[in-house]
């Protein structure tokens, strides 16, 4: 099977989050071709979109998912500060036993 060769251009988020404008020379729903060198649309390193806007978007809901993770630890530690401080109170006020 032949397919002929062609240049579309394509948006490309690299691993530091990057838009950048690429040449591809076949495409499929999961893969992109660049060159002879066949790339995942979708990796953890970068991923391949149809347009800046789909790229800019796919960054957004990256970093959206990536702060709310973040806050959600955030909870926790201060749920952990807090039980460790009663903890480290109570023991201060501690007496030893008569």
């Amino acid at each position: 099977m032949t397919f002929a060769m062609y240049e579309i251009n394509y948006m490309k988020i690299n691993y530091m989050n990057f838009i950048e404008k690429v040449e591809i020379t076949r495409k499929t729903k999961h893969c992109v071709w660049r060159g002879k060198n066949r790339h995942a649309r979708e990796s953890y390193y970068q991923s391949y979109h149809d347009t800046w806007e789909e790229a800019r978007q796919a960054l957004i809901v990256k970093f959206k998912k990536a702060i709310s993770d973040d806050m959600r630890k955030i909870e926790r530690l201060n749920e952990n500060l807090i039980r460790n401080r009663d903890h480290y109170d109570q023991l201060r006020e501690m007496k030893e036993p008569k």
